[in-house]
């Protein structure tokens, strides 16, 4: 039973690499932690002309930090925010669940912090991932996994009618145990195989994607009042 439950566990390690990891970088970390241990991942930039539209119309639309995550996010997973006295918003993203073959399912949360500035700027911070694994049987099980998550977008121009653009930074890390053939594959194969991962992974192009993609309709449903218009409005009160 002892074992069952070990080899349980290490299979839940791998498992939650995947969601985990949904992220892509330019510029791969890795380290090798003994043998059976490994940490890796990547920092992209995002550098994206947002054409077509001014600083100051983006900045009204990157205020809602909400709008922000969700690019990157599944709007349906994302609870909060909680906002504390210094204004800080705590947000929990929930994982898909994942069902390994009817055998088990895993959920995980990562808890989130974020940080507004003007003009549409936002920092990220994850600060811890729960996940829980659910056998067959019923039985819960914590799955230890460190994951690390660290971002920002940069606030728009100062000058409202200049050109925006999406600029900013994400760092992630996952640490987790190696299991199976992996432990026996050699430090550069690993490597590889990470770098192979954040090339597939493409979280710097989704979160780009999912702002710029998502801003057509925000437009629309909020547009630039006429010149005038409010003191036409005034004088036919």
């Amino acid at each position: 039973m002892r074992k069952m439950r070990n080899r349980a566990r290490q299979l839940f390690h791998v498992l939650l690499l995947a969601p985990c990891i949904a992220l892509g970088g330019i510029k791969t970390n890795f380290e090798r932690i003994g043998l059976r241990r490994i940490k890796f991942g990547g920092t992209f930039q995002l550098r994206e002309p947002f054409r077509g539209v001014r600083a100051g119309r983006a900045a009204d639309y990157l205020s809602d930090p909400l709008r922000v995550i969700a690019a990157a996010w599944p709007p349906h997973l994302i609870k909060g925010p909680t906002v504390r006295d210094d204004g800080v918003l705590d947000y929990d993203l929930e994982q898909e669940t994942i069902n390994f073959a009817g055998l088990l399912t895993v959920d995980g949360t990562v808890d989130m912090e974020v940080r507004q500035s003007p003009r549409g700027g936002v920092t990220l911070t994850s600060k811890k991932l729960r996940s829980v694994a659910k056998l067959s049987n019923g039985q819960s099980v914590d799955v230890p996994i460190d994951f690390e998550l660290e971002g920002r977008l940069d606030p728009q121009s100062i000058d409202p009618n200049a050109s925006a653009a999406i600029r900013g930074e994400f760092t992630f890390s996952v640490a987790a145990d190696l299991v199976g053939p992996l432990l026996l594959l050699p430090s550069p194969a690993l490597k590889a195989a990470a770098v192979a991962v954040n090339r597939q992974l493409d979280l710097g192009g989704r979160f780009t994607r999912g702002i710029l993609g998502k801003y057509p309709a925000w437009a629309r449903a909020n547009p630039i009042p006429r010149p005038g218009a409010a003191k036409e409005s005034s004088s036919a009160d």
